[in-house]
């Protein structure tokens, strides 16, 4: 299973059952994050943490974008859809 992110506005991180399932370091483009090892039958508390606009040495966006930061123009949040795909063996 993976959980999947159209976007954010911030990079991020995602806690599943309170252990942490991965991370995004880019905005502004869909990630997959791999959830099987911590999903629990029955419910399942998925967080996402979104981290502060990071520094020159780790840019919040793409090199490919704008040389204009977006994220300092942006509230954290996520865009789009977020899905949980199952995938068979």
């Amino acid at each position: 299973y993976e959980i999947h992110f159209e976007g954010a506005t911030r990079p991020f991180t995602v806690w599943l059952n309170g252990r942490k399932a991965g991370a995004c370091a880019h905005a502004f483009i869909p990630a997959e994050i791999p959830v099987t090892a911590l999903l629990q039958p029955g419910e399942n508390l998925i967080t996402v943490s979104f981290d502060e606009v990071a520094s020159p040495a780790q840019p919040a966006v793409s090199a490919w974008q704008s040389s204009i930061d977006p994220a300092h123009f942006t509230r954290p949040g996520l865009l789009g859809k977020v899905a949980l795909r199952a995938f068979p063996k």
